[in-house]
């Protein structure tokens, strides 16, 4: 471990700006609402052939929900409730016109839902075309080359709580992409056939016009691309190490499990390290406005967040890993602080855990 992050950790927790810390709770928070798998598709697996009027069967595809709410008081319970916009799967608030959904809740942070088959419960009169299917999906036609969104909604309530916190209840929103490789490649054709001059739309996709100007070869590696393409996975976060910095000694470096308590005194320094799970950094393609596909690689991000003492920074990454925790002064009696930690992939993709820590007299 560094001794500047240590330095600098002392240095911020002797200096009292009073200003509202981003990693402090404070109030009700959700901290992450993690969606697996963070993408779907809507057909089962199969060639890039799509005939409108006779569809492949729809992939009946779980995703997971589970939601992370924190509070000053550790020992709050929470209620939850996760619901929809509908038709379709729209984010809160819901626009005008569309109703409030209750899809489930009670006191279990985890709820599982099968997005194809809210979307199918309100085509209308049952008849499952490509294009009201689609429909349902898009919120701006030009992002389905690199997927579609659909929204899951969590409102999540304090139900018992020790302290009283400004915000009872709070909403938030995930986002799960729909990738559909037929619709893509659909897509692309027909918009090859087009004349220039018949540029924006497709009729009945409301699509505008992809890769009208694109020569054979390039389509070619488009449609292997969308034929080979694996869907974005959600990252998993393996362990946290920490190291403890003492007035006289240094603790050697090991791992905290999820909900452990770990014992300090006051003053001490917790230098922490988040670590995902070996290739969770995905390389992957997007295809950009010019129809031709561009490489990228996720870059990884750790958030932290405490309900007591200071934080040296509220995000970490594989370039800079450490943040380290001050140990605030013991006040007759020992305290109890939690550490909050959400990873996340830059698309969609997230996991958490937490560890308590036993504030002691030195």
């Amino acid at each position: 471990m560094r001794w500047w992050h240590i330095a600098a950790a002392l240095f911020m927790s002797a200096c009292d700006l009073n200003l509202p810390s981003e990693s402090k709770i404070e109030d009700l928070r959700i901290l992450d609402i993690k969606v697996d798998p963070p993408e779907i598709s809507l057909f089962e697996l199969g060639s890039l052939a799509l005939e409108p009027e006779n569809l492949p069967p729809f992939r009946r595809q779980d995703v997971t929900v589970k939601v992370l709410a924190a509070h000053p008081d550790l020992d709050a319970t929470f209620s939850f409730e996760f619901v929809r916009c509908k038709p379709g799967l729209g984010s809160i608030p819901c626009d005008d016109g569309e109703t409030r959904d209750r899809l489930g809740g009670g006191s279990d942070n985890t709820f599982s839902y099968i997005p194809v088959d809210l979307v199918l419960a309100d085509v209308v009169g049952g008849e499952n075309s490509l294009d009201q299917v689609a429909a349902r999906f898009v919120e701006d036609p030009r992002d389905l080359i690199n997927g579609l969104y659909t929204y899951i909604n969590s409102a999540v309530s304090v139900a018992s709580a020790a302290i009283t916190v400004d915000t009872p209840t709070l909403e938030g929103v995930k986002r799960v992409v729909v990738f559909e490789p037929r619709i893509i490649a659909r897509a692309i054709q027909e918009a090859q056939k087009l004349d220039p001059s018949e540029i924006p739309m497709i009729a009945g996709l409301a699509l505008p016009s992809l890769c009208t100007n694109v020569d054979p070869a390039t389509t070619a590696q488009l449609f292997t691309f969308l034929s080979t393409r694996t869907p974005n996975r959600s990252p998993t976060y393996e362990k946290i190490e920490i190291e403890i910095f003492t007035k006289n000694a240094t603790t050697a470096t090991r791992s905290v499990g999820l909900g452990e308590v770990v014992e300090v005194f006051e003053g001490d320094v917790i230098a922490i390290e988040g670590l995902a799970a070996e290739d969770d950094a995905e390389k992957y393609q997007l295809i950009d406005a010019d129809c031709t596909l561009q490489k990228f690689r996720e870059r990884l991000a750790f958030s932290w967040f405490s309900s007591v003492g200071d934080l040296s920074t509220n995000v970490t990454t594989e370039e800079d890993s450490l943040v380290d925790w001050v140990a605030p002064p013991f006040v007759g009696e020992p305290l109890r602080a939690r550490i909050w930690t959400v990873l996340r992939d830059g698309r969609g993709g997230s996991d958490h855990g937490w560890f308590d820590v036993l504030v002691r007299p030195r």
